[in-house]
């Protein structure tokens, strides 16, 4: 008896090993399909959320059809907070959008947030103002009765931005938790003929401003469950320190995974960390804004679709010039190089993890992924 339960649980563990162990497992698909999830599941949020500003939304939104809402949400080691657009394509007001709703907030704490009841996910809602002494500003709206905030906003517009056809512009959102952080880009089209665009960057909603409460939630939780599952049997240098922190666009998924490297628990120079490796990066470019394959392939071509394994390992390297560049290479193999990219890298002094991710006026389709691990901190053009 004793040696059959004994084989059971050897034949347990086995199949377990072997549910994770293979690098294949899956491929593209499954990890395609985890990322969609996710990035559905925060439309009903933003629903829900604009129905509790239903007291400030202008009466003209209410017939808009049922087309997805731009968002961008990310998760670092504390909160979940996902950024949204309070319309639905086509965007619905002249440029610049002065007066006009631009930006949903929802923060959702960490699940070990105390008391439970301050855990569920709050709402806030920004205007863009002119400022009275010249200049822009976001005010931002929260739980009602309490009075609204007003933090400065940068506006930047490139091109002929005068009698555009709204149905051709393109909105995507970026959020940097690290620095509290939010822009919008409006890009008029594609056409590179006419770069009629326009910038708008401001603050998070300060944490002093209550929110208005939600009902539904983003189970981040589940997504980082599956994506660990499916990434868990690949071969790396070390051991990966978990959680993860990523991100959700309409144009991009990113998931970084800091390593157990020894090194990377000191405090000494970053120079140490030359010839390290940091961590792994799950980066998968998503065609955008039209269904269909991209031909988008980014620096160095490395983020070509479609990819079967799009995991690669993250190792600081010094340039020819002596800045520092990030050498990304096959998870299972790091001496197997695929490209060496420029890179921003400076001590991260507040030991916090996170992701960000910027985008310019002057080169929309080339974001910049932040990522920020305790020691160091990355800046990548995407």
């Amino acid at each position: 008896m004793k040696r059959t339960l004994f084989q059971a649980l050897v034949l347990l563990v086995l199949g377990m090993l072997a549910g994770c162990s293979n690098p294949a497992q899956g491929g593209l698909e499954p990890l395609s399909q985890n990322d969609a999830a996710l990035y559905d599941a925060g439309q009903p949020l933003l629903d829900e959320a604009l129905g509790t500003f239903g007291d400030l939304m202008p009466q003209s939104l209410s017939p808009q059809a049922a087309s997805p809402r731009p968002l961008t949400v990310v998760r670092d080691s504390e909160d979940t907070v996902l950024i949204g657009g309070p319309w639905r394509p086509p965007f619905p007001w002249p440029l610049p959008p002065v007066d006009k709703p631009l930006f949903i907030t929802i923060k959702r704490p960490s699940p070990e947030c105390t008391p439970p009841s301050r855990c569920y996910p709050q709402a806030r809602m920004a205007f863009l103002r002119q400022a009275p002494q010249g200049g822009y500003e976001l005010e931002w709206f929260g739980a009602p009765g309490t009075p609204s905030v007003r933090v400065p906003a940068q506006v930047e517009a490139q091109g002929n931005l005068e009698g555009v056809d709204r149905e051709k512009i393109i909105v995507q959102f970026s959020i940097n938790p690290i620095e509290k952080e939010i822009d919008i880009i409006i890009i008029i089209g594609k056409d590179a003929s006419n770069p009629a665009r326009m910038h708008i960057v401001s603050s998070l909603p300060p944490d002093t401003l209550p929110g208005r409460p939600l009902n539904r939630t983003l189970d981040a939780e589940t997504y980082e469950a599956r994506f660990r599952e499916i990434c868990c049997g690949r071969p790396k240098p070390f051991p990966p320190s978990w959680p993860p922190v990523w991100l959700q666009r309409e144009d991009v998924v990113a998931v970084a995974v800091l390593y157990n490297n020894p090194k990377l628990q000191g405090s000494g120079p970053i120079e140490e960390l030359v010839g390290e490796n940091l961590g792994f990066l799950y980066l998968r470019k998503k065609p955008w804004p039209s269904p269909g394959p991209t031909t988008d392939c980014g620096p160095g071509n490395v983020w070509c679709p479609p990819n079967t394994d799009p995991f690669l390992n993250l190792r600081l390297v010094r340039n020819p010039d002596g800045g520092y560049a990030v050498q990304l290479t096959k998870l299972g193999d790091p001496n197997q190089v695929i490209a060496t990219l420029p890179a921003q890298v400076s001590a991260n002094d507040e030991g916090t993890r996170g992701v960000g991710i910027e985008d310019d006026i002057a080169s929309p389709n080339t974001p910049t992924l932040e990522l920020r691990w305790p020691r160091i901190r990355i800046r990548l053009i995407i």
